[in-house]
């Protein structure tokens, strides 16, 4: 099996580089085709998440989508596939950023009772305590 960098996941969904958009297309359709899985790595999606929120400013609705159709592409096999619809899930009740949210959830599937912090505007969450 390969695994993707957060790089071909950025040019997948946003198309921003057409020649390695067409690349990226290209290995998605040999890799549909020839039944190969591709794994993404737990911090490729929390990168694609900050590049998505950073740099392409878009709105956690819209990543949310995002995510949710990748989730659904049979040759892509995401690492805590789990833990990531359980993110998608609460994202919308949720004032937290994605990337936030997610330490928080993996935070509580290990057991901790609490996520100590400097963001103020975490530590308002119950799943955050400021330190």
């Amino acid at each position: 099996m390969r695994a993707l960098d957060t790089n071909v996941l950025v040019r997948f969904v946003t198309g921003d580089d057409s020649p390695q958009a067409e690349r990226v297309r290209a290995l998605f359709r040999s890799a549909e085709e020839g039944r190969e899985r591709l794994f993404v790595p737990l911090p490729a999606t929390l990168e694609l998440i900050w590049v998505l929120t950073s740099s392409y400013e878009t709105p956690k609705p819209a990543i949310v989508e995002t995510l949710k159709r990748l989730l659904d592409l049979s040759y892509l096999r995401f690492e805590h596939d789990d833990r990531i619809q359980e993110l998608l899930a609460d994202a919308g009740q949720s004032p937290l950023g994605l990337s936030d949210l997610m330490v928080a959830l993996s935070a509580g599937e290990n057991g901790c009772t609490t996520t100590l912090t400097f963001d103020r505007r975490a530590a308002r969450s119950p799943l955050f305590s400021a330190l």
